[in-house]
């Protein structure tokens, strides 16, 4: 049967780097053939937005990156829609959910041209920030289908919030950070442990903030979807996903939840040796790196550098820096870094033969997969925190922004695979020299008894989340299960 009779499955991601790799890692998934079919059922179509803070050149990569593929995968540019005109004096988060919101009539375009000219489309899957677009799917009769490339915690947590604001007046306070001090910590549905104040997502850390009505409004769409799909797998997260099917503090049924990661782009053992940092490893010993890499987005003032910089020159351990700026617009991009303006000639000559600054982006995944990584000092974005464990490496917490500081708490208080340094929230997420000084010698020295417990921990970690996506494995089972509900 030729593509262009296949059923059609849309999607539409959020074009910025965490959340298009791993929706198109999921495409790459789904049109695997499966046992007794020599091709997939139907094939996939990435709808693109040019939303505010994407950039054309990284999109760009990613469709070059898709097609080189050879799978049944095109792209749809819808068109460009402004930016609110007020974008300037509004959090980021807000930004990213009105601008969406704006690409509703192209996107009910789109699909309308589709089912009038007589194509099947078999459903379309969106990013959790596009959730807005689950009413147009809704009202085309379309089944709809939301993406959260954040873990099933934060998946509940949006749920939980979206059902009604006042549904626990100790939780949703109007200011988390005004009771951040004698609260000890809020119930949330699917983690074992209360989280504290200061670890609760940006979005809902102010309920009079225009960010937590946005997100409680994603909460409450994905209710009306046929399926929420989730980065994320079993052994994981098994309280989060248990809660999103059986707590009944939800309220309402939620439509099944597939947990189909981790979904990251793997190497497979292939390493770039073209690329300098990767050279540098090479000639490193085994387990003996330590790795920093902070995102796509996170950027640290110059003195917070200059502490970081102290204390890899203390240490005398190897290490791997990935430091990029941000430029001078409130949205801006990231840019390389000038490192010798930023860092003292002295630092850089004395740490030459046992350390790389590294001004540019890095090949993330291959730096964690190489045997001289040691440990991982992280943002704790999402996908970063799937690498991470997949590839058997030990985080030291640093959570920035966006659900970092609840994903932060769950790999080192709920899975245990990481420890978290003590970040100064109320300060832009300052830690001190001391405190990065003592993360580093708890993994990387043997006299650290929980450091050595949080390496066991990921090396188990690590070899469940690669049964996973092998035969029999959960995440496999979920996507079949899914494919099998996309084509009946």
């Amino acid at each position: 049967m030729g593509s262009e009779k296949k059923p059609e499955l849309l999607l539409l991601p959020l074009p910025i780097a965490g959340h298009m790799t791993s929706m198109l890692e999921m495409a790459k998934h789904l049109l695997d053939p499966v046992a007794g079919e020599n091709t997939s059922p139907f094939s996939i179509t990435v709808l693109v937005m040019n939303v505010f803070g994407s950039s054309s050149r990284e999109i760009s990569s990613y469709v070059e990156y898709t097609t080189v593929s050879g799978l049944d995968i095109g792209f749809e540019f819808l068109p460009e829609v402004d930016p609110p005109p007020n974008a300037a004096d509004l959090r980021a988060g807000v930004v990213l959910s009105i601008h969406v919101d704006s690409y509703k009539t192209h996107v009910e375009d789109s699909i309308a041209k589709r089912l009038k000219s007589g194509r099947s489309v078999a459903g379309i899957v969106v990013d959790f920030f596009a959730a807005p677009i689950i009413d147009v799917a809704n009202e085309l009769n379309v089944p709809s289908y939301v993406f959260c490339t954040t873990g099933a915690a934060m998946a509940g947590l949006m749920i939980y919030v979206g059902i009604d604001k006042t549904i626990d007046a100790n939780f949703l306070v109007d200011r988390i950070e005004d009771v951040a001090d004698y609260v000890d910590g809020f119930d949330i549905p699917g983690l074992a442990n209360p989280v504290p104040p200061m670890s609760m997502p940006d979005p809902f850390m102010d309920k009079n903030d225009l960010v937590f009505d946005w997100f409680a409004s994603h909460g409450r769409r994905f209710q009306k979807t046929r399926g929420i799909l989730v980065n994320t797998f079993y052994d994981f997260e098994p309280c989060s996903l248990r809660a999103l099917k059986q707590d009944n503090r939800f309220l309402l049924q939620n439509p099944p939840v597939y947990p189909i990661g981790p979904l990251f782009h793997q190497t497979n053992g292939k390493k770039n040796h073209n690329h300098q940092c990767i050279k540098w490893l090479d000639k490193q010993p085994p387990s003996s790196v330590v790795f920093l890499c902070f995102g796509s987005n996170g950027s640290f003032s110059t003195e917070q550098l200059a502490e970081i910089a102290t204390v890899l020159d203390r240490t005398g351990h190897r290490f791997l820096w990935s430091v990029r700026s941000r430029s001078n617009a409130k949205f801006g991009y990231m840019e390389d870094t000038d490192k010798e303006k930023v860092f003292s000639s002295n630092f850089l000559e004395r740490t030459k033969d046992r350390g790389l600054v590294w001004p540019s982006w890095v090949p993330q995944t291959e730096i964690l997969s190489h045997p001289a990584t040691a440990m991982f000092v992280t943002h704790c974005g999402w996908n970063s925190c799937l690498e991470s464990v997949s590839l058997g490496v030990p985080m030291l917490a640093w959570p920035l922004y966006a659900e970092q500081h609840l994903n932060a708490f769950q790999i080192t208080e709920e899975i245990k695979v990481g420890i978290k340094l003590t970040v100064d929230r109320r300060n832009g997420n300052w830690v001190t020299d001391n405190e990065l000084e003592r993360g580093i010698h708890c993994l990387m020295d043997e006299g650290c008894q929980k450091g050595r417990q949080v390496r066991e921990n990921v090396q188990e970690m690590k070899e469940k989340a690669k049964r996973t996506l092998e035969k029999n494995g959960s995440s496999l089972l979920s996507l079949q299960l899914f494919k099998e509900q996309l084509i009946h």
